[in-house]
């Protein structure tokens, strides 16, 4: 609207103007909560923009048109959530839902129209999350005693990947591919890839990779959301690894032992690792 102005010809458009955007969207807040309760709402902005005054109405028809992007989304995160949780609607009872943004009448046909009757809106959304917060902060404070302790185990919300690689700096060469005996001279090529943590995975859990190898090696963990690349978390390094080969061979190992990481996810959704060798076929 206000780019269409003939005082405007020529200008940037209010999308390129921070300025003029900052003083618009506190504006825009109370026209969509206006159009929320009823059909029309009166513009009246003054000085947005070198002393120039935006009038004039927004039916809440036009908001819909302009919405129509978002509102087509509206639906997709309980998708999602289905899917992540293996589930169809006929597994769920209930959905209610909360924030602002529901209050939209276009918002709760969309909803109405997916889940019928299961569409619940009962409670309030500033109070609820409000509340929400204080208790699962309260389980982590040893402050507040609680009669009965709230835990959320809902897992995190994208997945977690792991890559194996060998220490470029190693002192020891690299042994060839086909080498089969206990390695201390030199050091296996590493270059893994797995999937360790799938999204929404339990919390509390410990997942175990084991494999051969004979030298210093990085662990790298990197997280995904859904539809999104991959991005790198965090880093561990594995050191003295020929070290530990090297009391293990004084014992008698007549084959390659394993190395075995153990990854645990606690329910803060902290990641650890610990590393050990495993002995096997000891004479």
């Amino acid at each position: 609207m206000f780019d269409n102005l003939p005082s405007r010809s020529g200008k940037n458009k209010i999308a390129r103007e921070p300025r003029v955007l900052e003083k618009l969207l506190p504006n825009a807040v109370k026209l969509k909560e206006l159009l929320s309760a009823g059909k029309v709402a009166m513009i009246n902005i003054l000085g947005i923009d070198n002393n120039q005054n935006l009038d004039g109405k927004l039916t809440r028809e036009e908001f819909e048109a302009a919405s129509t992007n978002e509102l087509s989304r509206v639906y997709a995160p309980i998708e999602k959530v289905l899917a992540s949780a293996n589930m169809t609607l006929s597994d769920i009872s209930w959905v209610e839902i909360l924030g602002g943004s529901v209050r939209i009448p276009s918002v709760q046909s969309i909803l109405k129209e997916k889940l019928g009757d299961k569409l619940g809106v009962h409670m309030n959304g500033d109070d609820s999350m409000a509340y929400g917060a204080a208790f699962i902060a309260a389980n982590y404070s040893s402050n507040f005693k609680l009669a009965q302790k709230i835990q959320l185990y809902h897992g995190n919300a994208y997945e977690l990947l792991i890559k194996l690689k060998h220490r470029e700096n190693n002192t020891q060469s690299l042994c060839d591919d086909d080498f089969e005996d206990l390695a201390i001279d030199c050091v296996r090529k590493l270059n893994k890839s797995a999937s360790l943590y799938r999204v929404r995975h339990p919390y509390e859990t410990a997942k175990t990779v084991s494999m051969r190898h004979d030298g210093d090696f990085d662990v790298f963990v990197y997280e995904r959301f859904p539809g999104e690349e991959a991005r790198l978390l965090l880093k561990f390094e594995v050191s003295d690894v020929q070290e530990s080969l090297s009391k293990i061979k004084e014992e008698g190992i007549s084959d390659k032992p394993k190395v075995n990481l153990r990854f645990n996810l606690n329910r803060k959704g902290l990641i650890s690792l610990a590393v050990c060798y495993y002995k096997y076929n000891i004479k």
